[in-house]
């Protein structure tokens, strides 16, 4: 799974060959850290659904992997508790369009929160296993 910023060495295209060579399922989710959508919640919560293992979300500095994966594997989480496990991950979520996107994503209790809370909590696991940071 993948959020792209347009200065990354490979293209969404390149990088889909060369996980499937890798025996990788490839998702390509843009992400635009000044006006992310609830829509890419949903998007991230559906690939996850299609995937039986180990999961790589990235990003080219990991903020935007790390707000995305917090919010579809801690559908329950105050916005407060996003904040710190970000934090705790690495990559702390300081840009205030992000602050505002997770407060309205966790704010609301609807829908859609009720959808992401179907995840299982093995499978939304699987996003924070690996170190943080390298």
């Amino acid at each position: 799974m993948l959020f792209r910023s347009q200065n990354q060495p490979l293209s969404p295209a390149e990088q889909g060959f060369a996980a499937a060579a890798a025996g990788l399922k490839y998702f390509n989710i843009p992400v635009n850290s000044a006006d992310p959508k609830r829509e890419q919640v949903e998007a991230v919560r559906t690939a996850l659904e299609q995937i039986n293992g180990p999961v790589f979300v990235h990003c080219q500095g990991g903020g935007r992997a790390c707000t995305m994966a917090l919010l579809v594997s801690e559908p329950n989480f105050t916005p407060e508790q996003t904040m710190k496990q970000a934090e705790t991950a690495g990559f702390p979520i300081t840009n205030p369009v992000s602050v505002q996107f997770v407060a309205e994503i966790l704010g609301r209790k609807s829908r859609h929160r009720a959808e992401l809370a179907t995840i299982s909590p093995c499978k939304a696991g699987r996003l924070f296993n690996a170190p943080s940071r390298v």
